[in-house]
């Protein structure tokens, strides 16, 4: 016995895993540890320029599933000087929708019935002074929240309200107080929607801007519109807001991006928390000047990862960036290279798990999966339009008011 113990002692156990193991193991780890585990060693440091483990990590990135995806239908809106249209877009075809007109009927503050039928068609496609043409409106953001979509009006620098396209249900959003003060002139630059998982509110976020006088410098500030108080709110804080509206949405917090100077951030804004936080985008991750037309930006969010596109129209490549962790500047990661793709030219959102939607040169709409370089044509756009959005909206029959029932 006491042989036998002494025997199992002296075997001696080796610290040493294969490299093959040790890659399996990391590939799969999210961006954030990893960036923070390259300072264990210098091998570890050095992962990212390791083709076979590149080519691990981003496999086992398009494998990840994500409740981002789980929608009912993806809504293309189509933007256009004199209006826009608004489509649902299904595997094989695409169908135009009618936008609703809430305008029909008196806004109610306490009640809000579904419009009545009572107006002609006349009147909806022309529209009136008390009935405005209904064609006019923007979606604000890329996703439904709790089956919800919030409409900015485009008769009106201010008019938001939210609609639930399952029930017809309306909620006009009232005005900000900002909006009568003694300003020249004050209106809104970007807009944005988001849904408070601890208070179980439905939030909207806006920057604005306002002329105090016909000689002065324009003022920004924030706003905050709360549905469980439906007020509005001023949030003071030093951040670029958006250029272009473009924003991506997750988890109870949007992002967007901005410049300042000659710096490009990553600007997020926790609708919980009721904060923001930037975060600085390197050179090398968006390596063109903000000036240069040849070269857009998109922002997507990849497999529950947060995305910049870099489109070079000039050599129809694609270069797509990853952020780690919010906040650092170095937790960027430039993942994917593709091209040249001359058959597309505009990445619109990530409406599929590892796929992405782009516009194409013959004025329709394509996806491009990242797993296999395989394009798949969908739809010609009926009323090809200089700016195109996607939405993902999930039905739901929910009332707007009792979000939280």
């Amino acid at each position: 016995m006491e042989k036998s113990l002494m025997t199992a002692t002296n075997v001696k156990f080796s610290n040493h895993i294969p490299d093959d193991i040790v890659f399996s193991i990391l590939s799969k780890l999210p961006l954030k540890s990893l960036k923070r585990f390259g300072c264990i060693s210098k091998s570890w440091s050095l992962l990212f320029d390791d083709n076979c483990f590149m080519t691990m990590f981003r496999n086992n990135l398009l494998t990840k599933d994500h409740p981002y995806y789980d929608y009912t239908s993806v809504l293309i809106q189509t933007k256009t000087r004199g209006g826009g249209g608004l489509y649902s877009l299904s595997s094989d075809n695409i169908v135009e929708l009618d936008w609703p007109n809430p305008f029909r009927c008196p806004i109610q503050e306490e009640d809000n019935h579904p419009p009545s039928s009572s107006s002609s068609e006349e009147e909806e496609e022309e529209g009136s002074q008390d009935n405005p043409p209904v064609t006019r409106f923007c979606i604000v953001g890329p996703v439904s929240i709790n089956g919800t979509l919030c409409l900015d009006n485009k008769n009106s620098n201010a008019e938001l309200f939210l609609w639930n396209p399952t029930t017809n249900e309306f909620k006009f959003i009232p005005s900000s107080p900002i909006l009568s003060a003694p300003y020249y002139h004050v209106w809104p630059t970007q807009t944005q929607v988001g849904y408070d998982h601890l208070k179980d509110d439905y939030k909207v976020i806006r920057s604005m801007c306002a002329l105090p006088n016909l000689k002065s410098q324009p003022v920004f500030f924030w706003e905050l519109y709360s549905l469980n108080s439906n007020t509005w709110s001023t949030i003071e804080a030093d951040v670029p807001y958006s250029n272009d509206n473009v924003d991506v949405y997750t988890d109870g917090v949007c992002h967007w991006w901005g410049k300042r100077e000659k710096h490009s951030y990553l600007v997020s804004f926790d609708f919980s928390n009721e904060s923001f936080i930037t975060t600085l985008i390197p050179s090398y991750v968006d390596d063109s000047d903000a000036f240069n037309y040849a070269v857009g930006r998109r922002l997507v969010l990849l497999n529950g990862s947060i995305a910049l596109i870099l489109t070079h129209s000039k050599t129809s490549m694609f270069h797509i960036s990853i952020l780690g962790e919010l906040g650092i500047k170095d937790s960027w990661t430039k993942l994917f290279i593709i091209g040249p793709l001359p058959s597309l030219w505009n990445p619109i959102g990530s409406a599929k798990k590892n796929k992405i939607l782009f516009e194409n040169t013959s004025g329709g709409l394509a996806l491009f999966d990242l797993s296999n370089k395989t394009i798949e044509e969908i739809c010609v756009i009926p009323n090809p339009s200089f700016c195109i959005t996607v939405v993902l909206h999930k039905e739901s029959d929910l009332p707007i008011g009792g979000i939280n029932n």
